[in-house]
Parts: structure tokens; C-alpha cells; sequence
């Protein structure tokens, strides 16, 4: 391929010593531009978001030719090998399993094919440590906003979500401070919070993925929820409250839906329009808690009533249970079976006319 672009650089297939940057493959795909610092790739693998016709170009700079001037692109394979190109599509967009040495090798990654990010957070664990970067870029007129993981594995770091059981963000902070904890649905929310010194946090993975988090930091909180003015952002507060219901020890929440938000605004918003710390402290107060949901409880553990034995048996079923180390009922059902026996038939319980029940225990 040794068509120029329209600005006279040529198109140049691939190879083992300069894979594609899209889909990091060494074959089939072509770029053009500087060798080992392109300005454009035509994969022949992953489509772009520019108009069709031009959907397998991806530039890689803000100074890279714009797409509908471009002369002599590569062209498309044969059907059989689009055929192919379709299933290098489908395997592009399967887990990557490479395994990067540091975060940023792996935002690196992905930044070969999304350009520059606009914003990362990073979630740490209690003792400060990071295990996961949320990488966005913004939409554009070019491309549709995206949001990407990358998280610590064995031996380096991997382009995926962390397992259920993910801190929530801005952990450290949180266990540091005593204050009121807001909850947010997404990074910069939670951020324009954070910029008027108020202590908050929120979950990665989007809207649905609140489950996948570890709320019990907030146990015993007091806990203030900000949901997005529309459906998702009602549905994640569901989904919040009803974690923390869960918890041994739950927080005292209030859900506050933030006055005059547009149609899908957050607390990025509402700040933005002139409305201050001292107001949000106003609403809050107003606020009374909310009663969270609470998991089915018919069948919590309850202590075996062994006060309610005869002497003799009491005090066989408390030493049993102290020096084998098991719980009272362990020792107090086989003694029950036994005495029972030893009741035998001498004595039976009228509980009517016609009714007699003798003194048999099967456990």
C-alpha cells in the first residue's frame, strides 16, 4: 500500500515491528505518518465512529488529516477476507489478557486507540493503594463518549473490571473523616461534592454495577444520596439504599433530589448554576431519613434457651458446649433425645380426650 494521503504521506501496511495501535495486531490494518508515532490507522478490524466510507479510519492526533479529504485509503479486502475481518472484529472486542506492567502501560493502550483520555480516577484500597483506574474520554464530534477500566492483577495491571467486592471510591478519605458521606452516581459528581469540602464517593462500573461494590465502609454513616434527575439515577439510588440495608450495622440515609436539575443533571450541574454548600446543607436537614430496605430476617440465629432445662441436664449442655466449643444446641439435642428415652412410656401428655403423646424425640 503505497497510496498517499491527501497530504502526501503514504499509507504503509503493518508489521511485527509496528503492529496496528488500534486493534495491536501486526497484520492486515495500515497507518500512515511518522514510523512508531502515527497519525492515522485503517484497521481492518475494529470500525471507527466516522461516516461510512471513511467508518475504518482512526485518527490517532488532533493535527491528523481530516478523514473526509483523505485520497488513495486503503482499500477493504476481498469478501473472504472481510469475512475474516468481522471475526478479528469479534475477537478485538474479547478481553485483552495482556497483562501491562504499570497503569499507565495500560491506559497507554488504550489511548492507541481513543487518543488522549479527558479524565481518570483512580479507586485505592484501605491501605492507599491503587487497584483500579476508570479512564473517560468525552464525546466528540468524532467518536461517542468512553469509559474504560484498568485494574491490578498478579504481576501487573489488566484492561478489565475488578471482581465483585471493589472499594468505593475515594476510600482512605473516607475512613479518615467522620463527616456526613455523599453519595453520587459517577466520578465527577462525586468530585464537584469533594470541591466544596464535603466528604463523598460512588461506585465504578456504571448505574447497574452498585452490587459489585463494597458498601460496609459506610456502616453506621450518616450517608446523604445525590441521584442523576432521571430513570437510571432513581434506579441507583434504589440500588444504594438497598446495599446499605443490608449491612450489620446500617447508615442513617437521606435521599436528596437536588431542585431545578435539567432532565439528567447531577450535582455537577446544579453547582455549576450558581447554588452552594450552605443550600445543600439546608435541603439536608430538611430531609428526614430514609427507611432503607431491610433483608428477610424470619430466620436469624437465636440463642438456645438452655436456662429453660432441668438442673442437672442445664449444666451438662453448658459444659459440653464450653469444652468441645460448639453451640449449646449441639449438646442439648442428643441429651433431649436421651432423656426423653429414658421417659419412655411412663408418661404421656393428654392434649385432648383421645389424645396422648408420649415422650419421643427423633434428632
Amino acid at each position: 500500500m503505497t497510496q498517499p494521503d491527501s497530504n502526501g504521506a503514504p499509507w504503509r501496511e503493518v508489521s511485527k515491528r509496528e503492529v496496528c495501535p488500534v486493534c495491536e495486531r501486526p497484520d492486515w490494518c495500515a497507518v500512515t505518518g511518522p514510523e512508531g508515532n502515527p497519525d492515522a490507522a485503517y484497521c481492518m478490524r475494529t470500525p471507527s465512529d466516522l461516516a461510512k466510507g471513511e467508518g475504518w479510519i482512526h485518527p490517532l492526533k488532533d493535527r491528523c488529516l481530516n478523514p473526509s479529504s483523505h485520497q488513495g485509503v486503503p482499500r477493504r479486502k476481498s469478501p473472504s477476507a472481510a469475512k475474516a475481518a468481522t471475526q478479528d472484529t469479534s475477537d478485538a472486542k474479547a478481553k485483552d489478557a495482556t497483562v501491562y506492567a504499570t497503569a499507565d502501560d495500560a491506559v497507554a493502550s488504550y489511548a492507541r486507540q481513543f487518543g488522549k483520555p479527558d479524565r481518570q480516577w483512580r479507586y485505592r484500597d484501605a491501605d492507599g493503594e491503587t487497584v483500579l483506574v476508570v479512564v473517560r474520554w468525552n464525546a466528540k464530534a468524532d467518536r461517542k463518549k468512553e469509559i474504560r477500566p484498568v485494574r491490578r492483577v498478579a504481576g501487573g495491571w489488566s484492561k478489565e473490571q475488578p471482581p465483585a467486592g471493589r472499594p468505593i471510591y475515594r476510600l482512605p478519605e473516607l475512613l479518615a473523616s467522620e463527616e456526613t458521606v455523599y453519595v453520587t452516581e459517577g466520578e465527577p459528581a462525586a468530585d464537584a461534592l469533594i470541591s466544596l469540602g464535603l466528604t463523598a464517593t460512588t461506585s465504578s462500573g456504571g448505574s447497574a454495577a452498585a452490587d459489585k461494590s463494597d458498601w460496609s465502609p459506610l456502616a453506621g454513616r450518616e450517608v446523604v444520596v445525590v441521584p442523576d434527575n432521571d430513570e437510571v439515577g432513581a434506579k441507583y439510588a434504589g440500588a444504594v439504599l438497598a446495599l446499605l440495608g443490608k449491612l450489620t450495622n446500617p447508615p442513617t440515609v437521606r435521599v436528596v433530589e437536588l431542585p431545578g436539575l435539567p432532565a439528567k443533571g447531577d450535582a455537577v450541574d446544579w453547582l455549576a448554576d450558581g447554588h452552594t454548600a450552605d443550600e445543600l446543607a439546608r435541603i439536608v436537614t430538611s430531609i428526614e431519613p430514609a427507611e432503607l430496605p431491610t433483608p428477610n430476617r424470619s430466620h436469624a440465629w437465636k440463642p438456645f434457651p438452655a436456662d429453660v432445662l432441668p438442673a442437672c441436664l442445664r449444666e451438662y449442655v453448658v459444659e459440653v458446649a464450653r469444652v468441645v466449643q460448639v453451640d449449646p444446641s449441639m449438646a442439648a439435642l442428643p441429651g433431649l433425645v436421651v432423656a426423653a428415652s429414658a421417659i419412655g412410656g411412663s408418661r404421656v401428655v393428654a392434649l385432648g380426650d383421645d389424645w396422648r403423646e408420649p415422650s419421643i424425640l427423633w434428632g
